[in-house]
């Protein structure tokens, strides 16, 4: 399985379902179940189904121990983050900024100007985003929808 060492500490290699399904399933449950039952509703069905699209995600190693995950997709002018995920213990320490920044690259790579992203309104991860750089778009009752503007290189 390749792997793409981000820096000393992360490593990032691809979803394989049958390996990772129920940590993407439980961290998950861990990170969004109280927000999804408060808004949209928990459909444990649907969730079960997870991941339902793993060429999407991107698992990532921490001293080698899975420590999260994220998803993006390429839509027709931007590149999508679906979700970035943490173990709780890992939030706080520069891996969210680090994965930010990676997932920049990887929209620079195939020639894409913006970042797209809905968080939670109560998600304190939008303070992150705010830091670096993203803008609010939109919103609707519970969810905010940001932008970043990359610049050319």
């Amino acid at each position: 399985m390749p792997a793409n060492s981000l820096d000393s500490q992360l490593t990032l290699t691809p979803c394989n379902p049958q390996v990772h399904g129920s940590f993407i399933r439980s961290l998950t449950r861990d990170n969004f179940y109280l927000m999804i039952t408060r808004t949209i509703g928990w459909d444990e069905e649907l969730h079960q189904q997870e991941p339902r699209f793993p060429e999407r995600y991107t698992m990532v190693y921490g001293n080698y121990d899975l420590i999260g995950f994220f998803s993006i997709r390429e839509a027709s002018d931007y590149l999508y983050i679906h979700t970035i995920q943490l173990v709780a213990s890992f939030r706080g320490k520069g891996y969210g900024t680090t994965l930010l920044q990676h997932i920049e690259n990887i929209a620079r790579t195939k020639n894409l100007q913006r970042i797209h992203l809905s968080v939670f309104k109560e998600n304190p991860a939008q303070r992150l985003y705010r830091r670096l750089g993203y803008k609010l778009i939109a919103q609707d009752g519970y969810l905010i929808r940001m932008e970043k503007l990359l610049e050319a290189n």
